[in-house]
């Protein structure tokens, strides 16, 4: 069996490629060594003081298939991160009158199936949508229509945490924006922030350009 490490990640606090590197920290450098002798991590580490770069370096195999090394440029799936980007637009909007959380989110995508359901209760964690079994290449409408079933709990009395949630708060932002997605995450984040890097996933991994980046998980043998 190929011993894989038990981490593969990679932390990206920040991206400022020229910028002047202050001498980087002797105990940082020591204990991220240390992780990778011991086959911990293999990803990439990019540490910022302000402007500057204070640390950054690269371990292991971005995908080990293909021998692809991590570098700190490497792209990589942020997963769930995007939660942050879709809440943040929301709220935007919220603020622009766009749009109001307290409104039920038919109001905005008459598709979806409770009634009660608010789009705070989808920011929340709290709408007690069921969860999909399978939801590998649904479109955002797919994943809505799909959630037809009762909710598990009354919206609003608990937190669960919900992928489907923010799937819906994507096309509630799609249906009041007018434009796709991506082209919001573009035009209201990435551009304004200088993350000329950042991109959206395409809805099937197998449509992705170039050489993906993969994740490992350690086994009882390795």
């Amino acid at each position: 069996m190929t011993t894989v490490p038990r981490l593969t990640a990679l932390l990206v606090l920040v991206a400022a490629c020229g910028a002047e590197q202050p001498a980087p920290n002797a105990e940082f450098k020591r204990f991220m060594a240390e992780v990778v002798a011991a086959h911990d991590f293999a990803g990439a580490v990019v540490v910022m003081r302000g402007d500057a770069v204070v640390y950054e370096g690269a371990w292991g195999l971005a995908n080990r298939e293909e021998g692809v090394a991590f570098t700190p440029d490497t792209p990589i799936d942020g997963g769930s991160l995007a939660k942050t980007f879709t809440a943040a637009g929301i709220w935007q909007l919220h603020a622009e009158g766009r749009l109001s959380v307290d409104a039920p989110v038919a109001t905005y995508v008459p598709e979806f199936p409770h009634r009660q359901t608010t789009v705070r209760h989808l920011l929340s964690h709290s709408a007690g949508l069921p969860d999909l079994d399978d939801p590998t290449g649904l479109t955002n409408l797919d994943i809505v229509v799909a959630l037809d079933s009762m909710p598990r709990f009354e919206p609003g009395s608990r937190f669960s945490y919900c992928n489907e949630c923010y799937d819906a708060l994507a096309l509630v932002t799609e249906r009041v924006i007018g434009q796709h997605w991506s082209e919001w995450l573009a035009e209201r984040f990435f551009a304004p922030n200088g993350l000329d890097a950042a991109f959206l996933r395409p809805a099937r991994l197998a449509d992705w350009s170039g050489t993906r980046t993969r994740s490992y998980r350690a086994t009882p043998d390795s």
